[in-house]
């Protein structure tokens, strides 16, 4: 709630600042782009590649990847009493979601000076998917410590679980999930030069995966998710003639 929150202020902010700003055939939107992101996501975080082709003078054709971790909404940590380390109760997956998308983005407004800021919206459609790396658990029997996933059904109890093992017991039975989503926002460049990018992206993401995505055993999972983000991304432009 509160990413909502602040992706509606930001909206607001940089609207506001960049009215009147109106400037046809901008030099920074007639070249080509190439820029990494980091993004804050209302359901995690991750890293996005995008690359910008000039079709004309007010759009680009974009080619975005995103590789992010995400959490499921009911997650909550609590701290074993014989170790004292901290762990999730339930969870049986560590997700990580891909996606290759492709689509457009439009200017709105123009940078009229260095000082100013340029508004794009962007549409894009993506398939790709969330890598499921499962969770194993060293939990207290009477013969001692075993790892093992956790089971509803064989722990019944969080006092049970000693531990979280290894995060690299488990990389060997990594299963996938395939998806198809929606990706859309806005663009906000701010950046100085011409030749390189300092810019917010905001917006939202639907995914509808092909099932299920199993993060939890003690609470309800999805099969469609949606998340906002924002992502501030650095990179450098090149150009190129109008046709």
């Amino acid at each position: 709630m509160k990413l909502h929150i602040t992706i509606c202020l930001l909206l607001y902010g940089l609207l506001s600042f960049s009215q009147g700003e109106v400037q046809e055939g901008s030099r920074k939107f007639n070249s080509n782009e190439r820029s990494f992101g980091i993004s804050f996501v209302s359901n995690g975080f991750g890293l996005n590649y995008k690359i910008g082709r000039r079709i004309d003078g007010t759009k680009k054709l974009l080619f975005d990847f995103d590789l992010g971790w995400f959490r499921h909404p009911k997650e909550i940590k609590i701290k074993s009493f014989e170790s004292g380390n901290k762990f999730v109760y339930g969870k049986l997956n560590v997700p990580y979601n891909i996606r290759a998308s492709i689509g457009r983005q439009k200017v709105i407004y123009e940078k009229l000076d260095n000082g100013s800021v340029s508004i794009q919206y962007f549409l894009l459609a993506s398939i790709g998917g969330v890598i499921l790396k499962p969770i194993y658990y060293s939990v207290i029997t009477e013969t001692g410590l075993v790892e093992q996933k956790f089971d509803i059904t064989e722990i019944h109890s969080f006092s049970q679980i000693y531990n979280r093992s290894s995060f690299f017991k488990g990389v060997d039975e990594i299963t996938f999930v395939p998806s198809l989503s929606i990706k859309a926002g806005f663009d906000f460049d701010f950046a100085k030069n011409d030749d390189r990018i300092h810019a917010i992206d905001a917006g939202f993401v639907f995914d509808a995966y092909l099932t299920e995505v199993p993060i939890m055993a003690t609470e309800k999972n999805q099969q469609f998710i949606f998340t906002v983000f924002v992502t501030y991304r650095f990179g450098k432009t090149t150009e190129t003639r109008l046709n």
